[in-house]
């Protein structure tokens, strides 16, 4: 389903803000989006896996709160007023948002993607917990190139190393 007007404006902002690629709710495609390559059965790239507890598992566990806000975001029906679904999806944002400083550093993962995702996470700890459309706005207005640049390399970073399609254990967890 393609949303209305009023509420393309702050599905298009949470897409740049979180990068939450070619979903039903962003792209308009119906697609589930990308899931970044060949997976494993824990999310991660096929063939990097080194068993229980190594890098494949580490970035498994990581990518997992990221999948379900994925997941969340794409169920909102998107038909009604902006500022209702701003304000649905606002815990959504801030579960991930919260999690994130809890969470293990993945293998691999570059210095400036690391600072992307602490500087997405603390953004969207700034808004309201049910923040309006403007305020979702605002946000994207209020990011330097050089923030866009970082949260790019996250969002990249993401759809290159998780499974975005995940719904089994890999993203329960």
């Amino acid at each position: 389903m393609t949303p209305p007007r009023a509420a393309r404006t702050s599905v298009a902002t949470v897409c740049v803000i979180l990068a939450v690629f070619l979903t039903a709710g962003c792209g308009g495609s119906g697609g589930s989006g990308g899931s970044g390559g060949s997976r494993g059965s824990d999310g991660a790239p096929a063939g990097s896996s080194t068993g229980s507890g190594g890098p494949a598992a580490a970035v498994a566990a990581f990518c997992a709160p990221y999948v379900r806000m994925r997941q969340a975001l794409e169920a909102l029906d998107y038909s009604g007023d902006a500022d209702a679904i701003a304000a649905e999806m606002g815990p959504v944002m801030r579960a991930w948002a919260e999690a994130l400083p809890g969470l293990e550093r993945p293998p691999g993962i570059a210095e400036d993607v690391w600072v992307g995702l602490r500087l997405l996470a603390k953004r969207i700890l700034r808004l309201p917990a049910r923040p309006t459309r403007r305020q979702l706005d605002a946000v994207e207005g209020d990011l330097t190139k050089d923030e866009q640049r970082l949260i790019t390399g996250a969002s990249n970073w993401f759809a290159a190393n998780c499974d975005l399609t995940a719904t089994g254990s890999a993203a329960g967890r």
